[in-house]
Parts: C-alpha cells; sequence; structure tokens
C-alpha cells in the first residue's frame, strides 16, 4: 500500500463534517464516543474482552459492542452503573454557549478531556476519570 495516499483522522473528519447531516449525527454523539472510548481504554489496561467485561458489568456481550461501538449516548442510569461498578467517573457539560470556565470543568485537567466539541455556540464537555 501506497502510505503517501494515506491522510490524517482530523483531515477526513474535517471533510465529513462539511456534510450537514454527518455534523449533526457527529455532535449528537459526542458523548457516546467519548464512553465508548473510555470503555475500550479499561478493557484494553485491564486485559479483558468485551465478554469478561459484559458480565462484570451483568450485561451480555452485544449490549457492551453497541456502547463501545460509541454510535448511541448511553442513558445517565447506564452512566451511573459503569460509574459504580468499574469506578470510573464521568463529568458532563453541556451547555448552550461556550464557556471558558465552567463550574463543572473548571477543575478538570486537560488530559481528562475525552471529547470536547464545540459548535454552532453550543457546547458539550465530557471528561472520565
Amino acid at each position: 500500500m501506497d502510505k503517501s495516499l494515506l491522510r490524517p483522522f482530523e483531515e477526513i473528519l474535517e471533510q465529513h463534517k462539511a456534510d450537514a447531516e454527518f455534523r449533526q449525527r457527529w455532535e449528537r454523539t459526542t458523548l457516546g464516543r467519548a464512553v465508548a472510548l473510555k470503555l475500550i481504554a479499561h478493557r484494553s489496561k485491564n486485559g479483558l474482552s468485551q465478554s469478561q467485561l459484559a458480565k462484570t458489568l451483568g450485561w451480555k456481550q452485544p449490549a457492551l459492542a453497541r456502547l463501545e461501538s460509541g454510535t448511541h449516548n448511553p442513558t445517565i442510569d447506564t452512566l451511573y452503573h459503569i460509574s459504580r461498578t468499574l469506578r470510573i467517573a464521568f463529568l458532563v457539560d453541556i451547555g448552550p454557549t461556550p464557556r471558558r470556565n465552567s463550574w463543572l470543568t473548571a477543575g478538570v485537567k486537560r488530559a481528562d478531556v475525552t471529547q470536547q466539541f464545540t459548535s454552532d455556540g453550543s457546547r458539550i464537555f465530557v471528561a472520565a476519570e
């Protein structure tokens, strides 16, 4: 394969965001992608398969696979269950306009941020530790 044909993910993503339908779907699933990344990182760090982590959570493997796909936002109950079971903290801050120091995110280190996306004057900020 000619590696000169490969483009960075960010470049491809920016091209796709030019499409209004894609951009809307991308923005709507910010939380889902953030949680998916955290669950995948947790599995990797702990050497777990999807089936093993699903069992720990009291779920079936397909339910975890759907959540790890990042295409759907989890419910608050699901976040609570993950947090309580895996000892992962989630911080979610959603607002109508970007704020430099929101009450929720003021003390969060940049390294803790799993997703941050601002568009059309709105803010979605997700961090997990």
